[in-house]
């Protein structure tokens, strides 16, 4: 009788030790979710955040673009204004 509840005890305190290790990789497997989730929504902040850096440096380019085509044809206004010019004189 006393080797048999020597051997639920031992038993009990098995399944008290696994039941405290269950609970504790519960928690951890919890806050690793959390953080999984975390890192989820933080790549797509950074993923909508490199789409508008990449459409803002298109944006740029097209304005540079567009604004050294003026200068050009600003340019070559005022050269073909200055070449016009001593020819009217004559």
């Amino acid at each position: 009788m006393d080797e048999v509840f020597s051997f639920l005890e031992l038993i009990r305190e098995e399944l008290e030790e696994l039941l405290r290790e269950n609970a504790s990789l519960k928690e951890q497997l919890s806050r690793a979710d959390e953080q999984i989730k975390e890192y989820h929504n933080m790549e797509a902040t950074l993923r909508e955040t490199l789409i508008t850096a990449q459409q803002m440096v298109e944006e740029y380019k097209s304005n540079a673009r567009k604004e050294a085509e003026l200068l050009i044809k600003e340019a070559e206004l005022k050269a073909d204004a200055v070449i016009k010019e001593p020819r009217k004189r004559w």
